[in-house]
């Protein structure tokens, strides 16, 4: 029980001085919301070839790589940042291909002591699904934050994940109840599921008030759809932390693991508002006879 109080209390901690700070740098925009987000970028990258390591515990072009990869995947962000859109997503074409030949390539030895390769390529299909699963949100959310109206979309996506994340745990845990998926996340319930999508319900309906936005069926549509789709990668995470026997991604960020636990939820949300808003933009600039 001490335990769980401690963690608790972590948890509050982190999350009262992380939401500011995510607030106020969305807020400055430019460099310093794209230097927040490269640095993020940098440590869910770090995590992620930690994971990797740990699941096939071989010497490979991974091990190799890793910093040359990272730092690529910082330089396609900061691309990103200066409105160079083409070359950081030539970039990321590049890192792809990259991190799928280096997870794809196993490096052995034999006893003479000369080093001998093979391919694996699922595992750098894996692995390079893995690093876009990283970066291309990065690359979303500044290319969001840059447009037109960047800073209420960022803050609304915020708002909407962050409600259901607090939301969902706070119902799961005093109401408890039926397991919504015990084989892949034990903890999480269905009270939880419907504690985070009333909660971002709610957060919704001020988000709008402070917006001077007329509330109506689309606005409380677009919140459950964030909050629906911020459980959904919460639970891809944890299926994914399962298949490789690990609890949290890091131990970053007191109460909560690693940043990769963090923005879970964030990703498919970006994800999905990222290209929705790009293909009202293509909508505009080609328009359908």
């Amino acid at each position: 029980m001490l335990v769980l109080k401690n963690n608790l209390f972590l948890r509050v901690v982190s999350t009262v001085v992380m939401i500011p700070c995510a607030f106020w740098l969305t807020k400055l925009g430019g460099m310093a919301f794209s230097f927040a987000v490269a640095a993020c970028l940098g440590l869910m990258l770090f995590e992620l070839f930690d994971a990797f390591d740990l699941q096939t515990g071989r010497d490979d072009l991974v091990r190799r790589l890793k910093y040359t990869l990272i730092v690529s995947g910082i330089v396609a962000v900061c691309l990103m940042s200066v409105g160079d859109q083409a070359l950081s997503f030539i970039m990321l074409g590049i890192i792809w291909m990259s991190s799928l030949l280096a997870g794809s390539v196993k490096c052995v030895y034999a006893e003479d002591g000369k080093e001998k390769r093979s391919l694996d390529f699922m595992k750098g299909l894996y692995f390079s699904t893995g690093v876009l699963y990283c970066i291309l949100p990065s690359l979303a959310v500044i290319w969001m934050r840059g447009e037109n109206c960047g800073f209420p979309i960022v803050i609304f996506l915020f708002s909407m994940v962050w409600s259901t994340d607090i939301g969902s745990y706070c119902v799961g845990k005093v109401l408890g109840g039926k397991r919504l998926c015990p084989s892949i996340s034990p903890n999480k319930t269905w009270a939880g599921v419907w504690g985070g999508l009333g909660t971002s319900l709610l957060v919704s309906m001020a988000f709008f008030w402070w917006c001077d936005i007329s509330l109506g069926v689309w606005q409380l549509a677009a919140a459950c759809i964030c909050s629906i789709c911020a459980q959904m990668g919460d639970l891809f995470e944890s299926f994914v932390k399962r298949r490789l026997n690990l609890k949290d991604s890091g131990n970053l960020i007191p109460g909560h693991g690693g940043i990769l636990d963090r923005v879970d939820s964030l990703i498919p949300v970006i994800c999905l508002v990222a290209l929705l808003m790009l293909v009202y933009e293509v909508g505009q600039i080609i328009p359908v006879c």
